[in-house]
């Protein structure tokens, strides 16, 4: 199942950013995303950096959520499960997810056992 994100910020923002920094400002926005999750599958989890993390090698998992004031009815900046493993982190980040519905039931569907008593 392949993980698709929105486009942050938009076009008619990114693209005058990126052509006023001579490419930099897309540079550093691929690096900061190599730890989000690109693609899921029966066997595990790969980056958007290319490393692939098999389902069993997961040790925790956290649900992080941003928000702008302490008001449980406050929209949420940003909401993303942190997965941790002993290869480094992956982060399934659901404000930036097209299909985040979908990415957190296939997620939650193939995590280990022990894991689920934690995340949700």
């Amino acid at each position: 199942m392949e993980v698709r994100l929105r486009r942050q910020p938009s076009g008619c923002i990114y693209w005058p950013l990126t052509i006023m920094t001579l490419g930099l400002f897309a540079l550093l926005k691929s690096m900061g995303e190599r730890h989000f999750v690109q693609q899921m599958d029966e066997m595990g989890v790969v980056t958007r950096g290319g490393t692939r993390i098999n389902w069993n090698e997961f040790t925790s998992i956290e649900r992080w959520q941003a928000k702008i004031t302490r008001s449980a009815s406050a929209p949420a900046l940003s909401d993303e499960y942190l997965l941790k493993s002993g290869k480094g982190k992956v982060s399934l980040p659901l404000w930036r997810t097209e299909n985040a519905k979908e990415a957190s039931d296939y997620l939650f569907k193939h995590l280990p056992p022990n894991l689920l008593q934690r995340g949700r």
